[in-house]
């Protein structure tokens, strides 16, 4: 589309007028809907009003519904002795589809020194007399550097395949493989809580997941060696919450594992657990092993959550639980594991 990389939706520089308020100032490509812009505008600059001592060089993911797009935010600021308060706030968002989040949360470090070369030049120039009329040209620029990296990042990913060895039976002559055992994962949480994250961290492919637009969920896959057996998972992690309330019957059905994630800073997700598990008892009548991640252990300093509260409901729905962190990769691993034995626990004999 005009260019840009078939993962890429729109870039919009947004800047706050100080009288007229959050405004685009310019995009790519120019036909970018009114409506679109507007919404990118106010969202990513009452960043800034709402936190205003956040980092520059810390990019942000937002959602801007009912669009079905998301965007890679940079904040900026800038000294300006004519401004209110002699600052000046910027932002630069680059769009993407829902469908392809996952590649923008895993490879979120990639692109921040792209986005710290844009915020150097653009500051060198802020207060230029032509500053806006030059902006297409700085876009398109940016535009070219991020479709020249995904370009990498997607051949590198397709390339490295799965590093998991096939599993074949003892004895067996080479070249005779077992077949395995399918597993469907669901992972549900209230949005914002680390699911994508999660899921991406512990199965690497963020270009090869397979979104479901129907039903708004992403499904990747992983190969899983537990002692003698081998289970594929088939992990079900929802992607666009308004069309998950109409179709929670189907992405419920046929599930053998349950992933329950909350975020340890937000009570809100915490105490929506026992909703979440009971949903899912709607829809599955007989009982199914699972396990409760209490994500964003990298923040811990700031959890609202103690670890009382967790034991209690760990004990209250049957369940063993995990502080997890997918920024570091704390305990994903371990998750997984832990998933194979109740796996195994539910093969039968001889199988």
């Amino acid at each position: 589309m005009h260019g840009l990389n078939p993962f890429i939706q729109g870039i919009v520089y947004s800047t706050y007028d100080e009288k007229r308020g959050p405004i685009p100032l310019s995009t790519l490509p120019r036909n970018i809907p009114r409506q679109v812009t507007n919404i990118v505008s106010k969202k990513t600059l009452n960043l800034l009003s709402v936190d205003g001592n956040l980092a520059s060089n810390d990019l942000e993911i937002l959602s801007f519904a009912p669009h079905d797009l998301k965007g890679l935010v940079n904040c900026m600021v800038f000294m300006d002795e004519n401004a209110r308060g002699r600052k000046r706030f910027d932002t630069l968002t680059v769009l993407f589809k829902h469908a392809h989040d996952g590649i923008f949360y895993k490879y979120i470090d990639n692109f921040t020194p792209f986005f710290n070369r844009m915020q150097e030049s653009v500051e060198s120039r802020r207060n230029d007399t032509n500053f806006t009329d030059a902006l297409p040209e700085t876009l398109s620029s940016l535009s070219g550097e991020l479709d020249h990296l995904l370009r990498e990042l997607q051949d590198s990913e397709l390339k490295a395949g799965s590093a998991f060895p096939v599993a074949r039976e003892e004895n067996a002559p080479v070249g005779k493989e077992l077949h395995p055992i399918g597993r469907k994962v669901i992972v549900v949480g209230d949005p914002g809580v680390g699911k994508t994250s999660i899921v991406l961290r512990y199965t690497n492919n963020a270009f090869k997941k397979t979104y479901v637009a129907t039903m708004g969920v992403s499904l990747s896959e992983k190969l899983v060696q537990v002692e003698d057996k081998t289970f594929e998972y088939i992990i079900w992690d929802i992607a666009g919450q308004s069309k998950f309330e109409r179709m929670r019957k189907h992405f419920y059905m046929g599930a053998n594992m349950k992933i329950l994630v909350f975020d340890i800073t937000s009570k809100e997700s915490f105490k929506n657990m026992k909703d979440w598990n009971a949903d899912i008892g709607r829809f599955i009548k007989e009982p199914i092993p699972g396990v409760i991640l209490a994500n964003k252990h990298d923040k811990e300093s700031s959890a609202t959550v103690t670890r009382d509260e967790v034991e209690q409901l760990a004990a209250k729905l049957g369940m063993k639980c995990f502080y997890t962190s997918a920024l570091s990769g704390k305990n994903i691993k371990e998750v997984f594991e832990y998933i194979g034995t109740l796996s195994l626990d539910r093969v039968s004999p001889g199988k």
